[in-house]
């Protein structure tokens, strides 16, 4: 138990036997409350990893969060984590503070937090819940400088914390009438050490903690006394983390013939075989693993499927696709070698876009709808899904998962692009890609990951520039494994302006040629390809 420095009120962690129940009882109705000189306001915090049963599991968090949300404004669920989200107002205020710290010849965490609550640093809010907040803040850090105590990693990790506390907990903190039900955060997935830290400050302010996280990967062990914090309970069963349940689950009773089937496809297409049944990772998260190659080896691997390139890989829910995302810069000095190389990349009809100018998007405003948003930056998938702006409800359902998917990771993503993402281009992203063209989507919807990836061709032969839906559009293809190669032979900047060069090669040629058309050089008599002359 956490004593509070004016004696008003505390918090005591407890255990239940019927969690599901027990965390809607009012403090008063638990074990270990009391009310004196000092309010004891008993707390839940769980820990729970892994599973039993999965259907049962994901239908029990459906059903949790389906009752949480009666209480209103004392939920939060957090199911992208909060890594991300620094608040630019509480780092301004903080910065010039810390150089006091950093004066001082021993600072203490008590002295810290006394800096931060005598400037308002976060919003006051009344003497007895701000005296509370005060205390546990100085646990917090103590905690944290158990482990690590370098000033300067220190006031990073006060501005998220702080930042944390206002995005998420000062508004409930604000309102929450103490001797009343306590405030809930569901966590589902795998926490960070810097969020499992925010937990434990939640958990001592009164708030009761479900923490969900099916693949038994996270950061708790890195905490001092984590145990005596909150009550872990570890499941023999583990998966990698899928998407938040959106519904229930329906159990149905498997034929024994239907078990023998499944048996021996286990057999015959797990992950390490190298066999696989169609379809068999279209659950699976996609990962490009993006292969450096020489501008030589480019065209040898370029057909190959996915599965025989080098990094091609299967585990915990991911499937790592080795593409390809190059830049050829230049043209070769024999320009027919040129036109022939951009026939081997465009050779596969079925599986290539070919665009011969850009921009090849048409820039376009787009709404702004911040009821779509979750709290940490992201897009809500059921609230997108339910939008009348959203047209992909005929795709496979594995697929529209993974385009809301990578639209998240698009606009959560803090290196891609080369500026920072703000708000209105979020939206620019969310209805570029749910305004994709027919080619596009049928092209990730035939997409079986092992085998043939499919691509897209650039040819920029001009002094034009992407669009941003360009830009997003092939990002976004990028995230999905595409191949993707941008042919510029007059040696211009294009994707350079946008996209960080990390994430991509650049293959210089000797020779710049202006005026080159890739239509009309098809429609040349004077030139043959390669295979236009093997089939002459």
């Amino acid at each position: 138990m956490e004593k509070s420095r004016n004696n008003q009120f505390t918090t005591v962690n407890i255990e239940s036997s019927n969690l599901a129940a027990d965390v809607f009882l009012a403090p008063k109705d638990r074990t270990g409350y009391s009310l004196g000189d000092t309010l004891t306001i008993p707390v839940y915090f769980y820990r729970i990893s892994g599973f039993e049963n999965i259907n049962e599991y994901y239908n029990y968090i459906f059903n949790l969060d389906y009752e949480l949300l009666k209480l209103n404004g004392l939920y939060t669920k957090i199911d992208h984590g909060i890594k991300q989200y620094i608040s630019n107002e509480i780092a301004e205020k903080v910065n010039p503070l810390w150089d006091i710290v950093e004066r001082m010849i021993s600072p203490t965490a008590r002295n810290i937090i006394d800096i931060f609550f005598r400037n308002q640093v976060l919003k006051p809010i009344d003497e007895k819940k701000d005296s509370m907040l005060h205390d546990k803040l100085i646990i917090l850090l103590n905690m944290f400088w158990s482990k690590e105590k370098n000033l300067s990693i220190s006031k990073n990790f006060c501005i998220k914390i702080l930042s944390w506390l206002d995005k998420y907990f000062l508004d409930i903190y604000s309102s929450w009438n103490i001797t009343a039900i306590n405030p809930k955060l569901l966590f589902y997935g795998a926490a960070s050490r810097d969020e499992a830290y925010f937990m434990i400050l939640l958990s001592l302010l009164g708030t009761d903690i479900l923490y969900y996280n099916s693949s038994g990967d996270d950061k708790f062990d890195l905490i001092t006394d984590i145990n005596k914090y909150s009550t872990f309970l570890d499941y023999p069963n583990k998966q990698s983390i899928k998407p938040f349940p959106v519904s229930l689950n329906v159990q149905r009773q498997e034929t024994i013939a239907y078990k023998a089937s499944t048996e021996i496809h286990k057999i015959l297409h797990n992950e390490d075989m190298g066999s696989y049944a169609p379809w068999q990772f279209e659950d699976y998260n996609p990962v490009p693993c993006t292969l450096k190659t020489t501008y030589d080896e480019l065209f040898i691997v370029w057909n190959e499927e996915a599965r025989f390139r080098t990094g091609f890989e299967v585990k915990n829910g991911l499937i790592l696709i080795p593409n390809i995302f190059a830049k050829i810069s230049g043209t070769n000095p024999d320009l027919s070698t040129f036109w022939n190389n951009l026939d081997l990349l465009r050779q596969n009809k079925k599986l290539t876009i070919f665009k011969a100018a850009i921009p090849f998007t048409i820039e376009s405003n787009y709404p702004v709808d911040l009821s779509l948003l979750n709290k940490d930056g992201s897009f809500n998938p059921d609230k997108v899904r339910s939008s009348k702006l959203y047209k992909l409800a005929y795709l496979r359902t594995a697929v529209q998962h993974l385009i809301l998917d990578k639209i998240n990771q698009l606009v959560l993503s803090t290196d891609i692009f080369k500026y920072e993402i703000q708000q209105n281009f979020k939206f620019k992203i969310l209805y570029t890609i749910l305004n994709l063209d027919r080619e596009y989507l049928d092209l990730i919807q035939n997409f079986d990951f092992p085998l043939s990836i499919p691509k897209l061709v650039i040819f920029d032969g001009n002094e034009q520039l992407f669009s941003p839906e360009d830009i997003i559009i092939i990002s976004f293809l990028y995230l999905l494994g595409f191949d993707i190669v941008i042919l510029t032979p007059t040696g211009y900047n294009n994707i350079e302006n946008d996209v960080n060069e990390k994430y991509y090669d650049i293959h210089k040629l000797s020779n710049f040629k202006s005026g080159l058309n890739p239509i009309n050089a098809c429609n040349s008599n004077s030139r043959k390809g390669f295979f236009n002359k093997l089939f002459s």
